[in-house]
């Protein structure tokens, strides 16, 4: 769980790389969880804010992000450790 709540706060900070099909270009863009993620259990109360996850104590709780791609393409998720 450790590692899981690593992940969904870094996530935060996430850089994603859009290749599409035929195409060399790269873009990037980061995802903001407040809006975007939801609580799956919502034991702790308020856990997602506009600054994204916070004050998450409960390895219970884990969260789901979404987010829209408008063609289809190669999709890479990377994710960035904030420690």
């Amino acid at each position: 769980m450790k590692y899981l709540k690593q992940g969904l706060l870094c996530f935060a900070a996430i850089l994603c790389c859009i290749m599409t099909n035929g195409q060399n270009s790269k873009k990037e863009f980061h995802l903001l969880l407040g809006g975007n993620a939801y609580s799956y259990k919502h034991l702790e109360g308020k856990t997602i804010t506009n600054n994204g996850i916070e004050n998450w104590t409960n390895p219970e709780e884990y969260f789901t992000a979404y987010f829209r791609i408008s063609k289809p393409g190669i999709f890479k998720i990377s994710l960035e450790s904030l420690q």
